[in-house]
């Protein structure tokens, strides 16, 4: 009867260990599924929170090609008019017209080479958006102009440089 006895206490022992070890398994599984879902909940905001600044970007990117745009070709428009007294007080910028037709940014007359020069008739051109390249000190914004009679038709990049205060630097044109 002892022995049945000792028998029954060791077959309880064991029974209940093995449950308390299963018991414990499965509180264990449970602490590491509520660190991984932890962890993919970290996860998951970092990606939002990613995400949310690419819109923001993109957005302020958008804003930047509309402004400049918009202003590139009122620019234009101004210089084909010959009005470069609004182009003065509305931009802040001084335009010359030489005796070549050139139009020609105050301050650019050393930078750049004579063949570089946009003339006033490349400005009575429609213009067709071609780049958007913004720097970390400036802006520019390019387009297409096509001309010339039939056989001797052309094609000119006009470009527009302007600093981070959208104040234009510099006009310019190749081929």
């Amino acid at each position: 009867m002892k022995r049945i006895g000792l028998l029954l206490l060791l077959v309880g022992l064991l029974f209940g260990c093995s449950i308390f070890e299963a018991e414990s398994t499965q509180e264990d599984a449970e602490v590491n599924e509520d660190l991984e879902t932890t962890n993919l909940r970290k996860e998951i905001e970092q990606v939002r929170n990613e995400n949310q600044l690419l819109k923001d970007k993109i957005q302020n990117f958008s804003s930047n090609i509309q402004n400049l745009d918009h202003q590139s070709r009122n620019l234009i428009e101004l210089i084909e008019k010959g009005d470069l007294d609004t182009i003065k007080t509305e931009y802040g910028i001084n335009i010359k017209i030489s005796k070549e037709n050139q139009v020609i940014v105050e301050g650019d007359e050393n930078k750049l080479d004579g063949s570089f020069y946009i003339t006033s008739d490349l400005a009575s051109l429609p213009m067709y958006f071609v780049y958007y390249n913004p720097q970390p000190e400036s802006l520019e914004i390019g387009y297409h102009v096509y001309g010339g009679e039939e056989g001797q038709e052309f094609k000119r990049t006009i470009s527009f440089k302007y600093d981070l205060n959208y104040k234009i630097t510099s006009i310019y044109s190749v081929e």
